[in-house]
């Protein structure tokens, strides 16, 4: 059986990444360890453009990078736009500005204008200049191996996994479906797994500590907020990582 670190929602905190990252490095834990992360790397911190940097680094070693809602409502407003339907590209462009705190200000954009297709425009050829949409498009929405399966929200309980796993792959490069496996408050909330042999991972939901049990993971504590940590879980031990901002 494989071991991982488990980090959730990062959301543009960059020194928080560091204070985990710096724990993991000091200690030599990813001797037999890769990283997975969970998803939610943009919009609350202030260095979104330099942790996607970081993000990147670490997937060239080996490190497994999966995708969250506050990507996919991006991905999926720049697949609108790439099929010319206007209709769910303003929508969904939208929807991602509402969720947006600093991410555009990290890449030098200002948001207020009164076109957002403009600046979802020039973020869009910021993100290609950086290579940072490369990055992006090609985040899967689940990793799993062995026991263990992670992905940003959760999943449906009393449905087969392998079934729901069908749907999420025939749905994940349509922009006109909202992955209820990526979005779900409830799914991240909840507390246990009726997957039979699986231990189901992921963030979403923050929480005021971790929830560890034998099926059920549950890592977002709220990263950035006040007196928030950003957290890592090392699978085989059960330990639990935190960062505090200084």
């Amino acid at each position: 059986m494989s071991s991982f670190i488990v980090v959730p929602d990062t959301q543009g905190e960059l020194h928080l990444l560091y204070g985990i990252l710096e724990q993991i490095f000091d200690r030599n834990l990813l001797k037999d360890r890769k990283l997975v992360f969970l998803g939610d790397y943009m919009n609350r911190g202030e260095n979104t453009k330099l942790l996607l940097d970081e993000c990147i680094s670490l997937q060239k070693l080996g490190h497994i990078f999966l995708r969250g809602n506050h990507e996919d409502v991006l991905i999926r407003a720049y697949l609108a736009h790439a099929n010319g339907d206007e209709f769910f590209r303003d929508i969904l462009i939208y929807q991602w500005l509402r969720m947006e705190s600093n991410t555009l200000l990290s890449y030098g954009i200002s948001k207020h204008r009164k076109n957002n297709f403009k600046i979802f425009e020039e973020f869009v050829n910021a993100l290609e200049a950086s290579g940072h949409l490369k990055f992006l498009m090609n985040l899967p929405a689940y990793y799993q191996d062995d026991k263990l399966l992670m992905i940003h929200a959760g999943i449906k309980p009393g449905i087969y996994w392998k079934t729901q796993k069908i749907d999420i792959d025939s749905k994940l490069d349509s922009y006109r479906y909202e992955i209820e496996q990526m979005y779900s408050f409830e799914l991240a909330d909840y507390e246990a797994s009726t997957e039979k042999d699986i231990c189901v991972v992921s963030g979403h939901s923050p929480r005021d500590k971790p929830f560890i049990s034998k099926d059920r993971v549950l890592l977002d504590c709220g990263a950035g907020r006040l007196n928030r940590p950003l957290v890592a879980w090392i699978s085989d031990t059960n330990e639990v990582l935190y960062s505090y901002k200084k």
